[in-house]
């Protein structure tokens, strides 16, 4: 039996094994679709047998789904962070510039993963994942902001998720170029615009 200094060290390699294999199916979408990779490429790149794989994954859709899990996860998790009692007394713009500057920046610190997820034929929609999240995090953020209006609040929600999703996704294909401080104007200077046509 493990006692709990041997367990920790286990609970570590095994994390670390599991992060060489995500990073290895990652590496390798950009060479080999999806649908022809199999378990033993996935394997071979991240130099571990077939039998440590399977300790970890069922197959290549659970290694799949558990990553973009993951993320989702650690972006809502950074999202549910910040403060909701300071941005009470904030104004809309200055409530968008701090989300908004949040999810570029978490995006922009996993580049490489996101530009390969967003852009390969997965079996899940990464893109459907990610709109799912933030029009959940609108919904919960946002809404207070336009309870005077008569437009249906799913059309609202959809409008801002569909809008951060178009830019990010033009982003990708810009190589990310810009930083992340800089999307977010480009962001909150859209909007603005579009309010004053």
């Amino acid at each position: 039996m493990l006692d709990g200094g041997n367990m920790d060290t286990y609970e570590q390699m095994n994390k670390k094994t599991r992060r060489n294999i995500e990073d290895s199916f990652i590496n390798l979408l950009q060479k080999k679709s999806f649908r022809k990779m199999t378990i033993q490429d996935i394997s071979k790149a991240a130099n571990v047998n077939r039998s440590t794989f399977y300790h970890h994954y069922l197959d290549k859709y659970d290694l799949c789904e558990k990553i973009i899990k993951e993320l989702m996860l650690d972006l809502e998790a950074l999202l549910s962070s910040i403060n909701h009692e300071e941005l009470k007394s904030q104004i809309h713009e200055e409530i968008s510039n701090i989300y908004c500057c949040t999810i570029f920046h978490f995006i922009e610190e996993r580049k490489e993963i996101f530009g390969v997820l967003m852009k390969v034929d997965l079996p899940f929609s990464f893109v459907g994942h990610l709109k799912a999240l933030l029009i959940k995090q609108y919904n919960e953020t946002h809404m207070k902001l336009f309870e005077g209006t008569n437009i249906p609040k799913s059309y609202l929600a959809n409008f801002a998720a569909s809008a951060l999703l178009g830019l990010i996704d033009e982003w990708m294909k810009q190589d990310f170029s810009d930083d992340s401080e800089k999307l977010t104007k480009y962001f909150l200077d859209i909007l603005y615009m579009l309010r004053t046509l």
